[in-house]
C-alpha cells in the first residue's frame, strides 16, 4: 500500500495532476504514521511543512528512507541477542548451519541417540528398538521426537557432554504386552516399552502411536477383547 502511494505521489501527472490543481488533491505534511500508531515527523517542522507538487519527490524519499530503517533499533537487538547464542562466529555461518545451532538436527541416526541415551530395560527390548528407528523413515522418526518430546528435533549438541538432554527408554510391566501401545512422557523425554514378543510387533505399535496418539503424555493403550 505505501509503494503504491509512493509510486503514484512520483508520477502523479499520470493521474491528471498538475501543478496547478495538486494541492486540490493532496492534503499532506511531512510527516508518517509508524508501525507503532504515532505521526511522526519526516524533517523538523515536518507536521506543519505541506508537501507540495515541487517537494512531493523530497517527502517520497523523506518517507521510503523512515519505513526502511523504521525497525533498525529491534533488528540490532537481534542481531546481538543471536550472537551472544551463537557467538562471533555467526557472521561466517551459513543459514543451513544457523538452522541447525538454533532449531535441531532434522534427522537423526540410531548410533546419534543411543549417545544419548539411558537404557533402563532388558537387552532384547532394547535390540528391538533400535532396529525399528533404523528401519523407519525421516519422517516417521521426526514423528516419534514430537511423541516422546514433544519436539521434531534434537538438539544441534545431543549426545555430547554440552547437551543438557537425556533419552530414557524403559520397559513397561504390564499384561498382554502384545496389545498394549508404548506410553510416552514427555517431560522426561522417556519412552514406556511393553515387552513384545517379536520386533514387528514393536514397529507396528510405535508407528501407530506415534501417528494416532498425538496429545502430549497421553497414555493410550489399545484394549483387545478376548
Amino acid at each position: 500500500m505505501m509503494v503504491q502511494h509512493l509510486r503514484t505521489l512520483i508520477r502523479i501527472e499520470d493521474e491528471g495532476i498538475t501543478e496547478a490543481n495538486f494541492s486540490q488533491v493532496i492534503d499532506f505534511v511531512f510527516s508518517v504514521v509508524g508501525a507503532d500508531g504515532v505521526e511522526h515527523p519526516l524533517c523538523p517542522g515536518g507536521l506543519e511543512k505541506p508537501v507540495t507538487f515541487q517537494n512531493r519527490l523530497e517527502y517520497a524519499d523523506l518517507v521510503a528512507n523512515y519505513k526502511v530503517n523504521e525497525y533498525n533499533t529491534q533488528l540490532l537487538a537481534l542481531r546481538e541477542g543471536v550472537r551472544a547464542a551463537l557467538g562471533e562466529g555467526v557472521n561466517f555461518m551459513t543459514g543451513e548451519e544457523m538452522e541447525r545451532i538454533i532449531c535441531g538436527n532434522p534427522d537423526f541416526t540410531v548410533e546419534l541417540l543411543k549417545k544419548g541415551s539411558s537404557i533402563r530395560c532388558c537387552p532384547s527390548i532394547a535390540e528391538m528398538f533400535w532396529k525399528t528407528i533404523a528401519e523407519i523413515t525421516p519422517e516417521e522418526r521426526s514423528l516419534f521426537l514430537k511423541f516422546v518430546w514433544g519436539r521434531t528435533r534434537l538438539p544441534a549438541n545431543f549426545g555430547t557432554s554440552e547437551s543438557r538432554f537425556i533419552f530414557i527408554m524403559t520397559e513397561w510391566h504390564v499384561d498382554k504386552p502384545d496389545t498394549k501401545l508404548p506410553a510416552a512422557h514427555t517431560c522426561f523425554f522417556t519412552i514406556d516399552l511393553p515387552k513384545y514378543s517379536t520386533q514387528e510387533i514393536m514397529k507396528e505399535k510405535l508407528l501407530y502411536a506415534i501417528r494416532h496418539c498425538v496429545s502430549i503424555d497421553l497414555d493410550f493403550m489399545v484394549h483387545q477383547e478376548e
